[in-house]
């Protein structure tokens, strides 16, 4: 970092997860880990499965967000 520049800073929030925001979440996994893997819909991509709905109800308190 040369002398002009300043450093970013970003707050960030962080709390735990909620049953509301279970869809939304499950959107954000599809998404990220489809185009991660490369299918052609990753909107899409296990649409099937409900991993992140079980994986929050075996510990709620596990589960966390970043806002």
């Amino acid at each position: 970092m040369t002398s002009d520049q300043q450093p970013i800073q970003a707050r960030v929030t962080v709390r735990r997860m909620t049953e509301g925001d279970l869809p939304a979440a499950k959107k954000i996994f599809q998404l990220a880990f489809g185009t991660f893997v490369g299918v052609p819909e990753p909107e899409n991509f296990l649409e099937d499965q409900d991993y992140i709905n079980a994986r929050w109800r075996i510990d709620p308190l596990a589960s966390l967000l970043r806002k």
